[in-house]
């Protein structure tokens, strides 16, 4: 946003405010995000695995990472995100050996 630019509106709603650009041609509103100052820390959490997964597994994994996150650095649970990567073991390596290639015990 420009600085003296009052094309744009901002509305806040329970501390994430939404930028409105006017359309200085009738056209379509341009709605973005704008993020207030105790916004930045919150923190996205990504996980990357071995393909294979149960979505439940990832429930568990979610609900107990977040609940550590909320409780160490005080945050809330709704400023709590998280992403999993899944990759094929042709696709991850540990030690220099592709997991595709390690043999399982």
């Amino acid at each position: 946003m420009v600085s003296g630019d009052t094309s744009w509106l901002l509305l806040p709603e329970a501390g994430i405010g939404r930028l409105i650009k006017k359309p200085l041609d009738g056209g379509a509103w341009y709605i973005g995000r704008v993020f207030f100052p105790e916004e930045v820390a919150m923190p996205h959490i990504q996980i990357t695995m071995l393909e294979g997964r149960t979505p439940e597994q990832k429930r568990k994994l979610a609900e107990r990472v977040t609940q550590a996150v909320v409780e160490e650095i005080g945050t809330s649970r709704e400023a709590v995100t998280m992403s999993f990567v899944e990759v094929s073991p042709a696709n991850y390596a540990a030690a220099g050996v592709l997991a595709l290639d390690k043999k399982k015990t």
